[in-house]
């Protein structure tokens, strides 16, 4: 999907109408899936690379979230 096309108009546009009319508590799964899709336009071998970042970001703010020292935490994304 080029930025200059008609489909880049319409797919974000699309995809905020949904984020707004969907529950909060379910809104990340409609961004997750917008993304990777969007990711996989470019290509499909980029779908490794956005899982792995996925899932380590994920851990990460699993673990800020445990810490309590400010430092530590600055330390986990740094």
């Amino acid at each position: 999907m080029l930025f200059n096309s008609l489909q880049f108009l319409f797919v974000p546009a699309a995809v905020l109408f949904l984020y707004y009319i969907m529950k909060p508590k379910h809104r990340w799964i409609l961004l997750l899936i917008a993304s990777i899709t969007f990711i996989c336009v470019g290509g499909p071998e980029y779908i490794i690379l956005i899982i792995i970042s996925t899932i380590i970001d994920y851990f990460a703010a699993l673990r800020m979230e445990q810490l309590t020292d400010q430092s530590r935490r600055k330390s986990i994304y740094t």
